[in-house]
């Protein structure tokens, strides 16, 4: 907590502006909270001013026009560091076009991690992992959807499988999702 809190006493030093850390128990919890202030025409003084969402948070958010204004190519290292033809990730999160109204933090990755000394021929594709879990049961896990490193884990599995991935990069309402899906699920 003390970065927060030497963030905190330079944005009051400088801004005059109070942080206040919140944890929350899950975000949707906030989400709920700034759809409920809306809903009750709450629109000054809201309990929440600042939230680090998740693409289905955001998608919710902007579905029910709880967002700002675009404004991530104004950020002062936008230009600097941002590389708007890099990846698709930049343009949408969770299928939603973002608009600017999110700003880019990372790429997400998943590692996985296995001992040298007792696997010496890891897996290397989706068909491979999935064979080395059935002959290995319980050897293999990952976090549970909706958790967000499960939800990557079948994301990265969906990509790999997928026979059009081009489509992957679609809004969600303009695809097939049971077709597209097929071979994620005809694995097992």
């Amino acid at each position: 907590m003390l970065i927060f809190s030497e963030a905190a006493k330079r944005i009051k030093d400088e801004y005059d502006v109070t942080l206040k850390h919140v944890k929350l128990t899950d975000t949707s919890d906030a989400v709920s909270r700034v759809l409920a202030e809306k809903a009750a025409n709450k629109h000054n003084k809201g309990s929440v001013d600042l939230i680090w969402i998740n693409g289905e948070n955001f998608r919710a958010m902007k579905d029910n026009d709880l967002l700002f204004d675009p404004f991530s190519q104004t950020l002062p290292n936008y230009s600097a560091f941002v590389d708007e033809n890099a990846r698709q990730s930049l343009t949408q999160d969770f299928g939603t076009p973002v608009d600017g109204m999110e700003s880019p933090w990372g790429m997400a990755q998943i590692v996985f991690i296995y001992d040298t000394e007792t696997l010496k021929n890891p897996p290397t594709s989706m068909q491979q992992l999935l064979a080395y879990a059935k002959v290995n049961p319980g050897r293999i896990t990952y976090p549970e959807p909706p958790q967000y490193l499960g939800v990557t884990f079948l994301k990265q599995a969906l990509y790999e499988t997928s026979i059009n991935k081009k489509v992957l990069s679609q809004p969600v309402n303009t695809v097939d999702f049971n077709g597209i899906t097929e071979p994620l699920w005809s694995l097992s």
